[in-house]
């Protein structure tokens, strides 16, 4: 049976679950969107994206598990195409919390 490719709201949603997740620990948050970010940018493959986000994210079976629908489980290589979007998504939500000098969700 074939799962559905994942929409840019599944990315925004997990994107949002990872931050809540590490709400106490904003570095594994910001370590997780600079892993994005370097893939997104050519600078680390998909192996080490793989590798970077299970040990970011040991002992968090949910996290892992929601990163795999962007992966899948026969796919070598992360859905790239879904990364950017994602991506954008952080920098407004950023660029929204510094315009308005609070964090607001």
């Amino acid at each position: 049976m074939a799962t559905k490719k994942p929409t840019k709201m599944d990315a925004y949603e997990y994107i949002d679950t990872v931050r809540d997740r590490f709400e106490d620990n904003r570095e594994i948050y910001d370590t997780f969107l600079k892993v994005l970010k370097d893939f997104h940018h050519d600078r680390i493959g998909p192996n080490d994206v793989k590798s970077k986000v299970i040990e970011l994210f040991k002992g968090h079976q949910n996290l892992l598990l929601g990163f795999n629908k962007f992966i899948g489980r026969n796919q070598t290589r992360p859905r790239k195409s879904e990364f950017p979007v994602a991506l954008a998504f952080v920098r407004k939500v950023k660029v929204t919390t510094v315009t308005h000098g609070k964090v607001t969700r």
